[in-house]
């Protein structure tokens, strides 16, 4: 008889094993994209190109929470699992620059700052509601799940890193972000009218034509975040 092939997992420790393990993360996209206004991003629904299909992405604006559910291999134990959820963006992200960002989960909303709090837990999937502060860099943003299974001697650690980015802008209706507006009227119209007129001529002669701005267009964006 050919020799018996080693199972899955085999080598592992008993700790290795028990290691809470990311199985799918939902960005809830539609109701973020809803709750944030930037749900008029063609990014933010699922598209093609071609023949390629093109997941949707989140987009929302900065000073705002968003709410997020992770899903994972076994139900999540606070007494032996910790949570990280690592933000990054650009080539190099350094804490100290603030273009990488670690959170704990805490049941504590610490104003105008980086915070992760947990909402539910229901089985194996865990509600979690982020938090961002006015102040954070536009920018496309990569996040990964460190989970850790806490032992007597040791820490354990998997990471999962999301395949997506999230798209964070600037926010005209956080009072604390530089560009915020406190008129609605003028906030539908500088930040989500998508068809204007440019104006053009002399002091003298001066005439409008229409114009589409296009920038709820999925290449647009990301000509932008470029």
């Amino acid at each position: 008889d050919p020799p018996a092939q080693p199972k899955p997992g085999d080598g592992k420790t008993e700790e290795e094993k028990n290691v809470l393990k990311v199985a799918s993360v939902d960005l809830k996209i539609k109701d973020n994209a809803q709750f944030h206004r930037t749900d008029k991003y063609e990014l933010t629904t699922d598209r093609t190109e071609g023949d390629k299909k093109l997941p949707a992405q989140l987009v929302i604006r900065r000073g705002q929470p968003f709410d997020i559910d992770v899903t994972f291999d076994r139900p999540f134990d606070s007494s032996k699992d910790d949570l990280r959820i690592i933000f990054t963006t650009g080539s190099k992200p350094i804490e100290s620059k603030g273009t990488m960002v670690t959170l704990l989960l805490s049941d504590v909303d610490k104003p105008l700052e980086w915070g992760a709090q947990t909402l539910k837990s229901d089985g194996q999937t865990l509600s979690v509601r982020i938090f961002t502060p006015p102040n954070t860099f536009v920018s496309k943003w990569n996040f990964s799940f460190d989970t850790i299974f806490k032992t007597g001697t040791s820490e354990k650690k998997f990471r999962y890193t999301h395949p997506q980015p999230i798209f964070i802008l600037f926010n005209a209706w956080c009072k604390n972000d530089q560009v915020y507006m406190d008129d609605e009227v003028s906030r539908q119209e500088y930040v989500l009218n998508d068809q204007g007129r440019l104006y053009r001529g002399t002091t003298k002669q001066i005439f409008a034509k229409p114009w589409n701005f296009g920038q709820f267009e999925d290449f647009v964006l990301e000509c932008v975040m470029w």
